[in-house]
């Protein structure tokens, strides 16, 4: 799971390079593949409505994320709760950012179709399970034909109540 975007590159004998990138595999939370393919679905876009940064502190723990894809396509989101666990790490940790985390404590994935306006819109609720948690961060996939394609890119939200 935390291969998750991971770039796999294969080179064929006739000198052909495919590329992809590792997504979660449903109902899992130790496995990842990917499906190489010569023209993988485009790369979705996501946000929350009405939050303007890709990483943001929010009080409210009920958001809509919003996928951005080719319409008919099956969107996937995957939403990790993690934590920054720093106690007995030397010095306290090295460089450490806002929306950093080094523990995931818990893993789901919602499904839906994008429809003709070119999005699908998923209600999901935060998570902080415990005092160091609260980073919730997540990432899309789109499906097509099959076909798993690229990550979107990661949205980050750190809930604190």
């Amino acid at each position: 799971m935390d291969l998750t975007g991971s770039v796999v590159t294969a080179r064929l004998s006739d000198g052909t390079r495919l590329r992809g990138e590792l997504y979660l595999v449903p109902g899992s939370l130790v496995a990842s593949r990917v499906t190489l393919k010569a023209a993988p679905p485009e790369r979705p876009n996501l946000d929350a409505v009405g939050i303007t940064a890709t990483n943001a502190p929010v009080s409210n723990a009920n958001h809509i994320v919003r996928v951005f894809g080719p319409a008919g396509a099956e969107a996937r989101v995957m939403q990790v709760e993690s934590a920054l666990f720093l106690q007995g790490v030397p010095g306290g940790g090295f460089d450490i950012d806002s929306f950093e985390s080094n523990t995931a404590l818990s893993v789901s994935e919602l499904t839906g179709a994008i429809g003709p306006q070119g999005y699908a819109d998923f209600a999901v609720t935060l998570r902080k399970t415990d005092a160091d948690g609260g980073i919730n961060v997540f990432t899309a996939v789109t499906k097509q034909n099959g076909k798993i394609g690229p990550t979107g890119g990661q949205l980050i939200l750190d809930y604190q109540p």
